[in-house]
């Protein structure tokens, strides 16, 4: 198919690997190299994508080399832990979840502290995928590529965010997140309004 719809969800799985792997705190320097290779490939293939599609399609694979390479060696956070959920038990698909989810992940994990992502930023500015250096440079190219291939968001009931908050708040892997996850911050997450 040319609108590569699936292959854009799948590579925000990759992102999300990438970005959430890259402040993990038992990454290393290794680790956020791996990251932020993996970021860029994947959003420089995406960005060329519709231009040249071979070339695009093999950047987008070998970011995602990067990114499983990056999360193999460190862990991801809360995207990741509310994916597992959402599959388990509403049956979404696991990237899915991802494209819908992300740019929460960063907004959220940026409002913590803004050093968390800071050299992931600077590096993506540094090669031309972000305008300015921040999160909300991010976050806003994410949502325009979910909107230029049609991806829409999960949307949570109350019943659901209220059932899903202690399920996602005692996943292992956020052991590992750079600050705890408050049950305020997951509501806040879930909540894709």
């Amino acid at each position: 198919s040319n609108n590569y719809k699936q292959q854009i969800i799948c590579s925000f799985d990759s992102l999300v690997h990438s970005i959430e792997s890259f402040s993990s705190t038992i990454g290393n320097n290794f680790t956020k190299q791996m990251a932020m290779l993996g970021c860029y490939y994947v959003l420089k293939g995406i960005k060329i994508l519709k231009k040249n599609d071979l070339e695009g399609l093999s950047k987008i694979a070998e970011g995602s080399i990067y990114s499983i390479i990056s999360l193999l060696h460190s862990e991801q956070n809360i995207t990741g832990a509310s994916s597992y959920q959402l599959a388990l038990y509403y049956g979404h698909k696991h990237a899915n979840c991802g494209a819908s989810f992300l740019h929460k992940s960063i907004e959220l994990t940026s409002s913590k502290n803004s050093k968390f992502l800071r050299e992931l930023l600077f590096y993506l500015k540094s090669k031309n995928i972000i305008n300015r250096p921040t999160a909300s440079d991010l976050v806003k190219l994410l949502k325009k590529i979910k909107k230029t291939y049609k991806i829409t968001d999960i949307k949570l009931n109350q019943k659901e965010i209220k059932f899903l908050v202690p399920k996602i708040k005692n996943m292992k892997m956020l052991d590992f997140s750079p600050f705890k996850y408050s049950k305020n911050d997951i509501n806040y997450f879930l909540n894709n309004e």
